[in-house]
């Protein structure tokens, strides 16, 4: 697939990562029973774009911990403590912005990393220089450059 059929598909779609926590979510852990189940959670039947392992299809992705512990056709639902149905959406490893400002309050330029990126997918960015020679000459401290939400 090209990148423009790529970006042809994300605008049709919603990208998993961008899902608010909570929407397309379905408990399934049984306290009752103290079962317990292999997986923390499962992505059911999202279409899966994975370039870097050349993957492109519908598939479900089991996540134990903090890591991908399988993906495959047809998990069984009853193995996950919590289901996220995804049929209709893309579901990528997390998108790196190459080129972004994220310095908020020092120029411009500056925003939000979490509203503009997170939310989106991105889960890496590189600043594009907001913060640079013309702060450290006004002497900003990190302290003044930084906020905390």
């Amino acid at each position: 697939m090209t990148r423009r059929g790529i970006l042809r598909v994300a605008g049709q779609s919603l990208i998993l990562c961008a899902a608010p926590v909570g929407e397309g979510v379905a408990a399934r852990s049984s306290p009752e029973s103290g079962e317990q189940k292999p997986y923390d959670f499962l992505i059911k039947g999202g279409r899966v774009i994975d370039p870097s392992q050349g993957l492109e299809a519908e598939l479900d992705v089991a996540v134990s911990g903090a890591k991908i512990a399988s993906v495959a056709h047809g998990i069984p639902e009853e193995q996950a403590e919590q289901v996220i149905r995804a049929h209709g959406m893309l579901v990528t490893p997390g998108l790196i912005d190459l080129h972004a400002h994220v310095f908020p309050h020092v120029g411009p330029y500056g925003i939000e990393p979490d509203p503009y990126c997170v939310r989106k997918g991105v889960t890496s960015v590189i600043d594009a220089g907001t913060s640079g020679a013309w702060d450290t000459a006004r002497g900003a401290s990190p302290s003044k450059l930084w906020r905390t939400v």
